[in-house]
């Protein structure tokens, strides 16, 4: 019973502020490509790039823990790492496809651009002071 006691509520909510950017980070480019593709429900092509943005934000927390059991990668890699270069890897594939098919493509060039600036985000905002005070003072109001 000691063990559980050696660690500060603080260093807890720091914890939690660490662990909780991934889930912010799905949920918040799961939200934006929804809304944005109602947004673009009248334009089917616009909706459906959209759409598919919204469905690789789904796909992140499964690949995510496929990885995390299943694949032992180098201390220096994060386990979201393969997934994100996955779901870039799609976008990209898809771009690459529009293109090909002289289909517009500045919908899912905004979507890479949407998915590489969260991917930079992700990397540097839970690291900062401001990051973890938002997340322990959401913490300590939540019942």
């Amino acid at each position: 019973m000691q063990g559980l006691n050696k660690f500060t509520n603080e260093q807890i909510l720091q914890q939690a502020a660490a662990s909780a950017a991934i889930a912010f980070y799905y949920f918040s480019l799961f939200i934006l490509f929804y809304c944005l593709a109602i947004y673009n429900k009248r334009n089917s092509t616009i909706h459906a790039r959209y759409m598919l943005a919204t469905a690789l934000t789904l796909l992140g927390p499964t690949v995510d823990r496929i990885v995390f059991f299943n694949v032992k990668l180098p201390p220096y890699i994060s386990y979201e790492v393969p997934t994100l270069v996955l779901i870039d890897v799609i976008l990209i594939l898809a771009l690459i496809k529009d293109y090909s098919d002289k289909r517009p493509t500045k919908t899912l060039w905004t979507c890479l651009f949407i998915y590489t600036l969260g991917q930079l985000l992700y990397f540097t905002v839970p690291t900062t002071s401001t990051w973890q005070y938002f997340v322990t003072f959401i913490m300590k109001h939540v019942p």
